[in-house]
């Protein structure tokens, strides 16, 4: 409803704590198997929804209204499974994986970046260090580069009326 015809407000907070996601799990080839499918882990969302509706023109054959709807949720893994302390979602080639890891935001973006000289002593300390042919060399160990998640999101809506055609 629109408060003295022109704008209305909806405002959301929420948070959940979902158990027992369905997820599969790497397990010895030697098995017979490749993986084990388990309902475990418990992730936590919260956020915030908002939106604003108006209505600049309300005439009587035609009218305009506009919507914005801005969210934000953050979540984190507070457990996979017994022994488990990571779940690799997806992978991209060798080099990038999305896992969530346990305390950590959901989808998580791990790579290799590029190894850089660490002796203090060294005039190179800092820089990036390559291989004979140019190359960089990478880092030992995955390392966190990111999350996939936005940090939030804004949406925009319109709906032009016109005698009996919406749009």
């Amino acid at each position: 409803t629109y408060l003295f015809g022109i704008a209305k407000f909806d405002f959301t907070y929420y948070y959940i704590s979902t158990v027992n996601q369905v997820v599969d799990i790497t397990i010895p080839i030697s098995s017979g198997y490749d993986r084990k499918r388990l309902n475990a882990g418990e992730i936590e969302n919260q956020g915030i929804e908002a939106v604003l509706g108006l209505r600049p023109v309300e005439a009587a054959n035609f009218s305009w209204e506009l919507e914005f709807n801005y969210s934000r949720n953050r979540n984190k893994l507070i457990s996979v499974g017994e022994g488990l302390d990571r779940y690799p979602i997806s992978s991209f080639g060798r080099n990038t994986s999305i896992i969530a890891g346990v305390g950590q935001p959901c989808f998580g973006i791990y790579g290799y970046k590029h190894a850089i000289v660490e002796d203090e002593n060294s005039p190179h300390y800092g820089r990036e260090l390559y291989t004979e042919g140019g190359a960089p060399v990478p880092t030992t160990e995955p390392e966190y580069l990111g999350n996939a998640n936005p940090d939030w999101q804004l949406g925009v809506g319109n709906r032009l009326r016109y005698k009996g055609l919406s749009l």
